[in-house]
């Protein structure tokens, strides 16, 4: 499907390819579980190594002069699509050991946007439109990361009202 482009209806081609990673996103967890034991100085190691070839794979597929992201959405994976998936994998890897990192730590706030996340799966796309797109037109990362934590904070915002209004769409059903 990588090399077909968008070629099927209804996004069924970058959602195969998305696939990818949630299936290493949930197998991946579970063989962190039984090989890492949990010990700090294993997970920094670890995470150190994930940040440093996704890093180096970023860096060599991306074509810096060219003024496009890599996206599974438009299906451009860069100059060499094998180590998109090399900088998707160690990419998840790099997510799911800052998420053990955070696995104790109990918030609120946490807790709202991880039970929400259906909102945010749901209205990212279109908080970004309306409220950001206009203004926001650059590559960097710190640009990119500041919009993605506005965004968030929006669509924290849309998690609260949901709960109070539709606590349906969030799973919670009140009487």
């Amino acid at each position: 499907m990588m090399f077909l482009g968008n070629k099927l209806p209804m996004r069924l081609d970058s959602s195969l390819v998305g696939f990818i990673f949630f299936t290493i996103g949930v197998k991946g967890s579970e063989v962190l579980k039984s090989v890492i034991d949990y010990s700090l100085k294993k997970k920094l190691f670890f995470l150190l190594l994930a940040l440093l070839v996704l890093y180096v794979s970023a860096y060599l597929n991306l074509n810096l002069q060219q003024r496009q992201g890599l996206s599974i959405n438009v299906m451009y994976f860069g100059k060499y699509p094998l180590l998109f998936l090399i900088s998707g994998f160690s990419g998840t890897m790099v997510i799911l050991l800052i998420s053990t990192f955070f696995s104790g730590f109990k918030n609120k706030v946490v807790l709202t946007i991880s039970n929400g996340t259906i909102v945010i799966l749901g209205f990212h796309w279109l908080v970004y439109k309306l409220l950001f797109s206009w203004w926001f037109s650059s590559y960097k990362v710190l640009s990119a990361i500041f919009v993605s934590v506005l965004v968030t904070f929006v669509c924290y915002t849309l998690i609260i009202l949901s709960n109070k209004f539709f606590p349906a769409l969030l799973g919670n059903r009140r009487i």
